[in-house]
């Protein structure tokens, strides 16, 4: 057993919350923000998400405060005027997901089949826990039965923290997120009483629901690597899409991805376009863009409807579970989806996740030859000027249309 004494001011990875002259009735807190790799900065680790350990964090705050961290509580102990607060996850997970935070919270709690559910908010915001997160429950079984995976981890908590900029973090079991997603009710339902369905004008839905994925995708199983963090992203932003199906119907979740397909095309002719897996980076911050999220949503999406949903969702299953508590990358996934498609998908990740761009206008022309009674169907495609695949091959639908004896038929092919 080797012990390390250190102390440190960090620069990046924990952040203190004061009050100064600007801000005197600031409320003070502490936490932290550990990916892409800041994690190191106050606490000496590996910082790469393949590395993997158990965590067990001892927090020592003032005794008006609580301090909450990953996986469950051992126990605290009173230090006259402090208190300490023993955390412990005995599940490997990477450095970037050791975290916590402290203040003065004040914790909503509830019973999830048997999965215990915190909600830490800062004090005097305990009623607004349920508007911004009373849908946790419902989120973490529909997600346990479309992957196959019963939620991996002991507990789940969201801890509401102020200048939070990131909006949230899926921390293994301890999701931090901004305080600006707490909301009252009349936000949620203007004009009536919560709950308010197909009335709700401000939902925490999408973050929350986006960050309870990672606890699957990100946190259970991790990328091997920062050029395949799509594994995480792109995954967590499908799944917060199918969730608004789930509970929102389906023009929601058309919606979603017609929101995430004019995200991604604004980063690709107003800034850049990048294969969805490079290794040409700078800095592990620039792999968080709209290739990674929504292009990779959308990859995700067309990966289905080739697949099929059921033979999708086995193929999520057993890369979940052959990869349980470790590392992927791409081509992890991709043999997974083949091992129960039965189809080869090399062609399909080359063109769509190892390239830049996307498939190009498709242009078409038909003719029809009495003599023979045949319709010659010509299919062009217009390619960009960017380095996109040169030929894409893509599966497509046609209908055709004609009168017989006065009466109209469709066939389609």
């Amino acid at each position: 057993m080797v012990q390390v004494g250190y102390e440190t001011k960090p620069r990046k990875g924990l952040y203190f919350v004061l009050p100064d002259e600007h801000y005197r009735d600031r409320v003070p807190m502490v936490w932290t923000q550990g990916e892409s790799e800041d994690n190191h900065y106050w606490i000496p680790m590996p910082d790469y998400p393949n590395v993997k350990f158990t965590s067990e964090l001892l927090i020592i705050v003032p005794k008006t405060w609580t301090a909450v961290s990953n996986g469950v509580l051992v126990e605290t102990k009173d230090l006259g005027n402090e208190v300490l607060w023993h955390w412990r996850l005995d599940k490997p997970h990477s450095a970037y997901l050791v975290a916590f935070a402290a203040g003065e919270f004040e914790v909503v709690r509830e019973d999830c089949d048997g999965i215990t559910i915190e909600h830490y908010v800062p004090r005097g915001y305990g009623d607004r826990a349920r508007f911004s997160f009373y849908r946790t429950c419902d989120m973490i079984r529909f997600y346990s039965d479309y992957t196959g995976v019963k939620y991996p981890w002991p507990n789940y908590k969201h801890v509401a923290v102020s200048e939070f900029i990131y909006g949230g973090m899926e921390n293994t079991t301890v999701t931090i997120v901004t305080d600006t997603t707490l909301h009252d009710e009349h936000a949620h339902c203007p004009g009536s009483r919560f709950p308010c369905p197909d009335m709700e004008d401000f939902t925490s839905d999408g973050l929350v629901a986006h960050e309870l994925a990672h606890q699957w995708f990100g946190d259970y199983v991790t990328t091997k690597d920062w050029a395949n963090i799509w594994l995480n992203e792109a995954f967590a932003t499908y799944f917060e899409a199918l969730y608004m199906e789930h509970a929102k119907g389906r023009d929601e979740f058309l919606y979603e991805l017609y929101q995430n397909l004019r995200n991604y095309l604004n980063e690709y002719g107003n800034r850049y376009a990048r294969p969805i897996v490079t290794r040409l980076y700078r800095d592990p911050e620039e792999m968080f863009d709209r290739h990674t999220y929504e292009k990779g949503s959308l990859v995700l999406h067309t990966l289905r409807n080739l697949l099929g949903d059921e033979a999708f969702r086995r193929g999520i299953n057993l890369y979940l579970t052959r990869h349980a508590h470790g590392n992927a990358d791409t081509e992890d996934l991709r043999k997974a989806l083949e091992e129960v498609s039965g189809q080869p998908l090399d062609w399909f990740f080359t063109q769509f996740v190892y390239s830049s761009g996307h498939p190009p206008v498709i242009k078409y022309s038909w003719s029809y030859d009495p003599a023979n009674k045949l319709i010659k169907l010509s299919i062009s495609q217009a390619q960009g000027g960017d380095d996109s695949y040169p030929i894409y091959r893509l599966p497509l639908e046609f209908e055709i249309k004609y009168q017989v004896v006065g009466s109209t038929y469709l066939g389609s092919k």
